[in-house]
């Protein structure tokens, strides 16, 4: 099967194998997610590797082999030493047959990467060293990004640190999968920077492109020999001139880079067209979850829910929908319209009087809600209208009494070795859960202080600054912790469900209140007084729990839909996999 064949044959599996990544931020609005096409990401490697390992272009026999452009290129090499030009190579170790990854075409040889060039190091260029004019002086960010900032310089350089168009550099240091590679300047007139290799060919034996496409194929290679911590990783220039090149004839060389730009072209039709699809896909989720919660009464609510119901199949497909459909059933839950109302239901303001024990609320006009007697919030603070047996309040209405909406502890300090609070952060509160796995523990001294923030079992907390998005229930198994200063504590009051409050918190009705109501530039919080002022609407209490039931219930069938479609991905994944294994065996 030739490559033209491999990747044609397989369109579908290139273009199905896509991968949804959760993004930054609070899921409630469910925008924040990031498609991945893995399937055409893996074609693109699945070229370049057939490009290298001489699979996807036809050999001539007639060609002037490898060997007799590597005999010229040593040539050139030695001249140069000769007349002192350059020094004579150090460290290249010798080609043994156990270092060759796989058996080469008729024609082609194998050559270390640093017999074909010499490479020089970008100057290493001071902060005081830069003007706003001369040369421009080329970092790996402006390699990436033809529209990064740039500086420049203005001064005089060495003949080495100075690159024009068609000038050859490698990348060497930075983050791996971004910022390794071999790159053809043709940006004009520049000043290297340090971490880019200038790298100049004994003599015009070799294409390029593609020796660009040779190292760039060894990116995997080199990211494994990196050095360096986590984050930023350094290729020494002994693996760059030690790396094992399969070279083909010159010939060849010019008929691979023509047919893996023909291939690349390929590709970017595909994304653009699996693209259009997801996009469009998109487009129709929105326009048809968005009509639920548009539904201006029950029988409009089930005539728009049969439509959705009918395309189910084809309609929740990806993970951002499913997530995007699990912000309908919050959405729908918090106006409702999820669970009908039981005219036996004790209303919400019957409720209100409990909690407030016979006291009286201040009675606030309910403006276009009027019809709506039970209403406590002006049209200002209404987003929708609500059914007749709740009520508008407040989040300050529902607390415990003798207790307060309060945020935690403001300095942690150092944990203690032993002993100490668990103290609950904006990483361990995940959106409607609390997960206790990575909890911190803070000195018994400084959580005495905070006594009031100390969790007795029904709190809701919500992360009001750091990671937006978490809000869970506090259950009786973590009595006794704490919280820290980004997580605010709200005491629900014993006649209040406090897991509907989450269910209400987590909908994106309440979450774009609060994206509202962010203070700060780049650390941005939430206000607590804006927070207790922030109007809810409640549902009498035994709705509640209904309206609880029937979220669980719906999230656990997303739960399994996503389950499934996260399976059907990986195997994607996997077909695509085995068909480059057995492309390059």
């Amino acid at each position: 099967m030739s490559a033209q064949e491999l990747i044609t044959d397989h369109l579908d599996l290139w273009t199905s194998a896509v991968t949804h990544k959760s993004g930054s931020g609070h899921s409630a609005s469910g925008k924040n997610g990031k498609i991945e096409l893995t399937g055409i990401k893996k074609l693109r490697e699945l070229i370049l590797e057939l490009a290298v390992r001489g699979k996807l272009a036809e050999q001539d026999p007639s060609d002037e082999p490898a060997s007799e452009l590597l005999d010229r290129i040593a040539e050139e090499k030695t001249r140069l030493v000769k007349e002192g030009k350059i020094k004579k190579s150090k460290g290249l170790k010798p080609i043994d047959e156990e270092d060759k990854p796989f058996f080469l075409p008729e024609g082609w040889s194998w050559v270390r990467l640093g017999e074909t060039m010499e490479m020089y190091n970008g100057k290493a260029f001071k902060s005081s060293e830069w003007s706003t004019s001369g040369l421009p002086i080329v970092r790996i960010q402006n390699l990436n990004d033809p529209h990064a900032p740039t500086n420049y310089f203005n001064g005089e350089i060495n003949e080495n640190h100075r690159i024009d168009n068609g000038a050859f550099l490698i990348s060497w240091s930075g983050t791996p999968g971004t910022s390794f590679g071999a790159f053809i300047w043709e940006r004009g007139p520049a000043a290297l920077n340090q971490h880019i290799n200038k790298c100049v060919f004994f003599g015009d034996h070799l294409d390029p492109l593609f020796m660009k496409l040779a190292v760039n194929g060894q990116m995997s290679h080199f990211v494994q020999s990196a050095q360096g911590g986590v984050g930023l990783k350094h290729v020494t220039k002994s693996v760059l001139n030690n790396a094992l090149i399969a070279l083909p004839p010159f010939a060849e060389q010019c008929k691979i880079v023509e047919k893996v730009d023909e291939l690349m072209a390929l590709c970017d039709r595909l994304e653009q067209q699996v693209g259009d699809q997801l996009k469009a896909h998109e487009v129709l989720v929105d326009t048809l979850l968005d009509a639920l919660t548009r539904s201006s009464d029950a029988a409009e609510l089930v005539e728009h829910w049969a439509r959705v119901a009918e395309h189910f199949d084809t309609l929740f497909t990806t993970e951002t929908s499913i997530d995007k459909l699990k912000q309908t059933i919050l959405q729908l839950a918090v106006m409702g319209r999820l669970v009908e109302q039981n005219p036996n239901d004790e209303p919400a303001i019957v409720l209100l009087d409990k909690i407030f024990e016979g006291k009286s609320l201040p009675t606030i006009s309910s403006g276009k809600d009027s019809k709506n007697k039970h209403s406590r919030a002006s049209f200002e603070e209404v987003a929708f209208t609500i059914p007749e047996s709740w009520s508008w309040t407040k989040v300050r209405d529902l607390v415990e009494p003798a207790r307060e909406i309060s945020y935690g502890i403001i300095k942690l300090e150092k944990e203690p070795h032993t002993g100490g609070i668990p103290t609950l952060r904006c990483s361990d509160v995940k959106p409607r859960r609390i997960d206790t796995n990575a909890v911190r523990k803070v000195s018994p001294e400084i959580e005495e202080a905070y006594k009031r923030t100390r969790i007795r079992g029904g709190e809701v907390l919500l992360n009001i600054r750091g990671t937006l998005g978490g809000v869970g229930l506090a259950t009786d198994e973590i009595k006794g912790y704490n919280i820290a200063r980004e997580v605010a504590m709200i005491p629900v009051h014993r006649l209040i469900s406090g897991r509907y409050i989450v269910n209400l918190i987590a909908s994106p009705y309440f979450w774009d209140m609060i994206e509202e109501n962010l203070k700060g530039i780049a650390y941005k919080g939430l206000n607590l007084k804006t927070l207790r002022d922030m109007p809810i609407p409640l549902p009498p209490e035994a709705e509640q729990y209904r309206i609880n039931e029937k979220i669980e219930e719906l999230m656990s069938l997303c739960d399994q839909l996503k389950a499934r479609l996260s399976k059907a991905g990986e195997t994607r994944s996997q077909l695509a996999e085995a068909v480059v294994d057995q492309a390059v065996s």
